[in-house]
């Protein structure tokens, strides 16, 4: 069922897309990339990994305290974006190196928390064998998403009805999983306290330590492009469809390997550590091996903007 579900939420946006590329412009499609790619850099900052860790502990208690650990730093580190965001954009916009793109960027904090919030809640369903719940949560997220764009496209085209789709949809697949939420946050007090949530982030520091590097390295190198492109004042490019397909490779295969490797490193003991880091070596090179290979794809595709 997990398998089909997966299916049916990839197909729903590929159904969609037709329809979404007649009323949005390239422009507003790149935007909404740029979004998605910073609030994938943020959500992993925004609960440091910690949420790998709620299947681990043997009580439940534990697991709920990890994952009221990881929502109060998704709450902070969320609450921080936003205040750096409003501090910088005005500066960058002034001073003429962000174009009129920029007023955007308020919303990726919102949507790395809504992120952080699901994966939270997505972990928990596990633990609790919810995998029904799981599945329905995904395709239900791409209903909403698809939906809540063309809405908003068919009123008026720009990039707002694209982010509101996207942050919407993310908001429904956390919905899906409130009881598990609700339940973890009101055992605080009850079954678990603010030293056990700091008992818990010590002994599963590994996460913090491993994982959110990996992640942070991940989505650096998949959404490379993006970055690149917006960095060029060429948003429109993000959403060409040759591009879309380049930038998925190779390191769209090999972080997730290296990321799964990582759990298996958490095993070893405390003289085998020189053994982890020299995996985060490899890791870092085998990124960057991937990210400087698509220069020659970003500079033929700005000698192609240039003769447009």
């Amino acid at each position: 069922m997990m398998a089909i579900a997966g299916i049916v939420a990839q197909a729903v946006p590929l159904a969609l897309m037709p329809v979404l590329s007649r009323l949005y412009t390239p422009v507003d499609l790149g935007v909404l990339a740029l979004i998605v790619s910073i609030a994938a850099i943020l959500s992993p900052l925004c609960t440091a990994r910690f949420e790998l860790a709620i299947m681990l502990p043997e009580r439940a208690s534990d697991a709920y305290s990890i994952a009221g650990i990881a929502l109060a730093l998704a709450v902070a580190v969320t609450l921080l974006a936003c205040v750096l965001i409003v501090i910088v954009v005005p500066v960058l916009e002034s001073s003429g190196k962000l174009d009129e793109h920029g007023s955007w960027l308020y919303f990726a904090p919102l949507l790395a928390l809504a992120i952080s919030i699901g994966q939270v809640g997505n972990i928990l369903a596990n633990r609790r064998q919810e995998y029904g719940k799981i599945a329905r949560a995904g395709i239900f997220q791409q209903l909403v998403n698809g939906v809540t764009a063309i809405i908003a496209g068919l009123a008026a085209s720009s990039p707002l009805g694209l982010i509101v789709g996207r942050i919407l949809g993310t908001v429904a697949y956390t919905a899906a999983f409130w009881q598990g939420l609700r339940e973890a946050l009101r055992g605080f007090r009850r079954d678990w306290t603010g030293r056990d949530a700091l008992r818990n982030a010590y002994a599963y520091r590994q996460f913090a330590f491993f994982n959110m590097p990996y992640s942070l390295l991940g989505s650096f190198s998949r959404d490379f492009l993006v970055y690149a492109f917006t960095a060029f004042r060429d948003v429109a490019l993000v959403c060409d469809a040759t591009l879309l397909v380049v930038r998925t490779f190779p390191s769209a295969w090999i972080v997730p390997t290296l990321a799964f490797f990582s759990l298996d490193a958490m095993k070893f003991t405390q003289s085998d550590y020189l053994t982890i880091w020299l995996t985060h070596g490899l890791a870092i090179n085998l990124i960057l091996i991937s990210i400087f290979a698509r220069w020659p794809v970003l500079l033929s595709a700005r000698t192609t903007a240039f003769q447009r």
